[in-house]
């Protein structure tokens, strides 16, 4: 993304990035199951075009535009989508939110080093050390760490692509309002339409669901738990053995026939095979 906002308009890179939920809802459909709906879909498309008037892209003259800037975008895009799927998955594994992160940020920075220029951080540390040194902890923390520990805690309670449509609609919001209170712009018409149709689409994503949609969720979860119900109890009833003396079924923890008294002799006929083998191989008579 860095290498995107280096080469190309900062609106259109924003755009590229924005384009991020589409790969996660699709990659959450074939790799988590979770269901494309209707809801989901439509309230993608508004944030990404609130997110095209909101970054005011439509208004900026852009004019040539570098491959290397648009790969890097898209690349953005992907890669934030691959990480989301990523945690989402190991999430669901039982890992800790802090531990995808710190493995993540121990990662990433054995990729960069070879690509950082030490000399040009050293030029700047010693302009002024303090502030320097202070500004670049702060950078790293509020505009790269504390964004992923966020979206890393929301992943434990909401799908992956619901959390990516969260993140992309919000952005061009925050952009807005923080150039409006740092930087006193002034927002165009576009970027308030922008802004409006963003926020209609973060309602529609988190409206709850109706009662008649939740009642049928959860007759289908009640009848995919009476499924699973029924084939543990033929597993069970697959695992009685028979009493000996009158063939009545006997669970495996029992010593003597609940219907005769007759007592239970387990036999371990995988054993029982195995000796056979070997006291076979024992006796045989080998060629003259």
């Amino acid at each position: 993304y860095n290498e995107a906002m280096n080469s190309i308009h900062l609106s259109l890179a924003a755009v590229l990035l924005g384009t991020s939920p589409i790969f996660v809802i699709i990659g959450a459909y074939f790799t988590l199951g979770e269901k494309i709906t209707v809801k989901k879909v439509g309230s993608m498309f508004l944030a990404i075009v609130g997110c095209i008037l909101a970054s005011g892209f439509l208004e900026s003259s852009i004019g040539s535009i570098s491959l290397i800037g648009v790969l890097g975008g898209v690349g953005a895009a992907v890669f934030c989508a691959v990480y989301t799927l990523d945690s989402t998955k190991v999430i669901n594994k039982g890992c800790h939110t802090y531990c995808i992160l710190f493995y993540s940020l121990i990662l990433i920075v054995i990729l960069l080093l070879p690509f950082t220029n030490f000399g040009q951080i050293n030029h700047y540390v010693n302009v002024n050390p303090l502030s320097n040194v202070l500004f670049l902890i702060l950078h790293s923390f509020i505009s790269f760490a504390l964004p992923y520990i966020c979206l890393t805690t929301a992943l434990n309670y909401v799908e992956s692509g619901v959390a990516s449509i969260l993140l992309s609609g919000c952005e061009p919001i925050a952009a807005l309002i923080f150039g409006i209170i740092c930087y006193f712009e002034i927002p165009t018409v576009l970027m308030l339409c922008g802004l409006v149709i963003v926020i209609v689409a973060l309602v529609i994503l988190c409206k709850p669901p109706k009662k008649e949609e939740v009642k049928e969720d959860n007759s289908k979860k009640d009848i995919s738990l009476k499924k699973e119900v029924k084939e543990d109890n033929s597993k069970k009833e697959d695992n009685l053995k028979s009493c000996s003396n009158c063939g009545t079924k006997v669970s495996e923890d029992s010593k003597f026939c609940p219907e005769c008294g007759n007592k239970i002799r387990w036999v371990n006929y995988e054993i029982l095979s195995k000796m056979r083998q070997r006291n076979k191989k024992q006796y045989e008579v080998l060629p003259k």
